[in-house]
């Protein structure tokens, strides 16, 4: 009797462990992985506005002074941060031929090889320019930038309309 009461006794202990391991939820015996992306542009820019034109008028010939625009042209130079180091404005030597930063030239529109040279200074001894050459830039500190022009005396320049252009760089 003791040998079957044994017995009885493994089997109702299997069937109790077959039913209570069907009503308990199964784990997950591995793992699942992904990914996704985070991301974001920077977009840092800076915009040059409202750049008037250089206009020294009628200028005789020759020319005997210096002639200094009667009006500092204002540039507005938007940049929506401002961190050191501050932006650098720097111009380039326009389109005369032969130009330099000391002596720009403007070109007659009559005549391509005549010329009238002029300088662009950032105040009134300080060459603007792209930083070579003994140029200067100039470090924009959010307040509006004058730019100083003057066409040298000593100049026979012929009868004529003469113009440049000028190309502005903000680098930050």
């Amino acid at each position: 009797m003791y040998k079957r009461t044994i017995g009885s006794f493994a089997l109702a202990t299997a069937l109790v462990m077959v039913l209570w391991t069907s009503a308990v939820p199964t784990r997950a015996a591995g793992t699942a992985t992904g990914q996704f992306i985070v991301q974001a542009t920077v977009k840092m820019s800076c915009s040059v506005a409202g750049t008037e034109n250089i206009n020294f008028g009628d200028i005789p010939s020759p020319v005997e002074v210096d002639r200094h625009t009667n009006v500092q042209i204002i540039m507005g130079l938007s940049c929506p941060y401002l961190f050191p180091p501050q932006p650098l404005i720097s111009l380039d030597k326009g389109r005369g031929a032969g130009a330099t930063f000391a002596q720009r030239k403007m070109t007659s529109s009559s005549n391509v090889a005549d010329t009238l040279n002029y300088t662009l200074y950032t105040d009134a001894l300080t060459v603007w320019g792209d930083g070579t050459e003994g140029s200067s830039q100039h470090r924009y500190d959010g307040n509006a930038v004058v730019i100083n022009a003057v066409i040298p005396k000593g100049q026979a320049p012929a009868a004529g309309s003469y113009q440049d252009t000028i190309v502005v760089t903000v680098s930050f």
